[in-house]
């Protein structure tokens, strides 16, 4: 859904994918439409409303200790001794955000927030940036990829416990560095665009420059020029007068 929205293409992806679904709904098993149907009842499956009643266990461990939460080491089975609630003992939390609500308390799930908010957004940054030059689109499809990844460890991961997932981290990194990268491309002019910049005793042009010589250089270039005029026509004066001498 996040490519679809982000390709150039929506109504052909879109086409296609009516016909993806088409086919994969006649070919389904009618077990899976079994399992679907459960959603209208989910008071009578016991993994939803486990996963519901483990995330209200994150809000309570998160309420007892909202600043530091429970740390690292904080599983549903210290949970379920303390509180005396056997049917606790083994269950993972399915949530990043309870994960870290369990683990960190509400200061550290802010701060878990903060990060995905702030590479979003750092990601549409440089997308302005980069996507009326040429010479960087390659940047422009990273910063899109990016945003999508980190779109999709959102959403996916509400169901997931992925809130320690290297990857993830490994992104952050990756749009961290690209920002700084984007930054020093930008104070190079695109190409095309560049003006003429004048180097002291250099008639070379900066990359898409125009020829010109810089002023000091081409007044030294003027006074050669004329010191090799006065010393020819002086060696011709002379060849005139031996000329007449042996005449």
């Amino acid at each position: 859904m996040v490519m679809w929205w982000k390709s150039k293409r929506k109504g052909l992806i879109a086409l296609a994918g009516v016909f993806g679904i088409a086919i994969a709904a006649a070919a389904l098993p009618q077990k899976y439409y079994d399992r679907i149907n459960t959603l209208g009842s989910y008071e009578e499956d016991g993994s939803a409303t486990g996963r519901l009643d483990i995330w209200a266990v994150s809000i309570d461990i998160a309420n007892r200790r909202p600043i530091l939460g429970g740390g690292f080491y904080i599983h549903t089975d210290d949970y379920a001794y303390v509180n005396q609630r056997p049917d606790f003992f083994r269950k993972s939390f399915h949530s990043i955000y309870f994960e870290v609500l369990a683990y960190h308390g509400y200061v550290g799930l802010l701060l878990f927030l903060a990060l995905g908010t702030c590479a979003y957004f750092t990601c549409g940054w440089i997308k302005n940036q980069t996507k009326d030059r040429p010479d960087l689109q390659g940047d422009y499809t990273l910063a899109m990829m990016m945003q999508c990844s980190v779109t999709v460890y959102a959403v996916s991961g509400a169901f997931q416990n992925l809130a320690h997932y290297d990857l993830y981290y490994g992104l952050l990194a990756i749009i961290v560095i690209h920002r700084h990268i984007i930054g020093e491309k930008l104070k190079v002019p695109a190409a095309g665009e560049a003006q003429a910049t004048e180097v002291p005793g250099n008639d070379y042009p900066e990359p898409g420059g125009v020829l010109q010589p810089a002023p000091a250089f081409a007044a030294a270039r003027g006074v050669q020029r004329s010191f090799l005029r006065s010393e020819t026509e002086a060696t011709a004066m002379n060849r005139g007068k031996s000329f007449l001498r042996q005449n």
